[in-house]
């Protein structure tokens, strides 16, 4: 994979964002985006909410130009046969994935396998119980309950979900399509690199505060973390 800086390997490459930019940063990339795009921005309620979303996506746009040498602006995005985003006509396909939570994103790029990442604010979580109970089987919560990844619950329920958002994600599916067997591999693995069947997957804490996770296919995963700034 060629990077940015002409460098070529077949890392992970893992870019941290911050979404909070001057308003006429915000303003330029809007001005990259698609009508789609736009669109979907409309349907946040909050403005802080769709001004990070309008960020989030014209930096992944830039991102991404930066590999495949298109400008960010002319980029096309069409979903998978599972919803998956993907680049569209693109002479150098890559795979990618965004995540985006608070005032931080996080955007995985691989050249050669799937990859999926999720970054997760902690925060107070009003309804937990109730998530719980819609995502995961009996057995499961249990484990969830019984766990030692953080000695508070709210933390713990975040670094699981975070591990099976990501799965999900990098294979382009629901999180209640994961099979149970592999959620519950995600829910008692320790450490921080764990497989789940043909996949890998590590924890992740790219900002104080939050806690990731980033899932591929194979049996190796090494990470090359790079910050995000104006001007690849």
């Amino acid at each position: 994979m060629e990077s940015p800086k002409g460098s070529k390997d077949n890392s992970i490459h893992l870019w941290r964002v911050s979404l909070d930019r001057p308003d006429r940063e915000v303003q330029r990339l809007k001005k990259l985006l698609s009508a789609d795009e736009l669109e979907r921005a409309q349907r946040f309620y909050s403005y802080r909410e769709r001004e990070h979303y309008l960020a989030a996506r014209g930096c992944l746009r830039e991102i991404l130009s930066s590999y495949i040498k298109e400008e960010p602006g002319e980029i096309q995005f069409v979903s998978g046969e599972r919803g998956k985003p993907l680049l569209f006509f693109c002479k150098q396909q890559i795979h990618f994935n965004l995540s985006h939570s608070g005032d931080y994103a996080l955007v995985a790029v691989s050249v050669d396998r799937e990859v999926g990442v999720d970054l997760e604010k902690l925060r107070p979580l009003k309804h937990a119980d109730a998530i719980l109970e819609r995502f995961f089987s009996v057995e499961e919560r249990a484990g969830i309950e019984a766990g030692e990844i953080f000695d508070d619950r709210t933390s713990r329920f975040f670094r699981i979900w975070s591990r099976i958002e990501a799965l999900a994600k990098a294979k382009g599916v629901a999180v209640t399509d994961i099979d149970e067997s592999l959620s519950s591999i995600l829910i008692s693995a320790e450490g921080d690199i764990y497989s789940a069947g043909s996949w890998i997957a590590r924890d992740i804490d790219p900002f104080p505060g939050y806690v990731g996770a980033l899932c591929t296919e194979g049996r190796s995963l090494h990470v090359c973390y790079r910050d995000f700034s104006t001007g690849l």
